[in-house]
């Protein structure tokens, strides 16, 4: 079965990892913060994170 692209999500800087929850219908992310302090997305302090995709927003959710 070919893959194809179904949307596109703008994501922060550094996407990382994609994981998939438990049930296999909930993706994470691991998104990476910038370290280099010259990196225009650089900020002091700021942690990675894992955002969460809503698929059924996106309205790729099979019922």
């Amino acid at each position: 079965m070919p893959y194809a692209v179904k949307q596109r999500i703008p994501l922060p800087t550094h996407p990382n990892r994609l994981e998939v929850s438990e049930e296999g219908r909930t993706p994470f992310l691991t998104v990476k913060t910038p370290r280099d302090k010259d990196h225009p997305d650089y900020r002091e302090g700021a942690l990675d994170s894992r955002p969460r995709i809503d698929l059924e927003r996106l309205g790729n959710h099979e019922k």
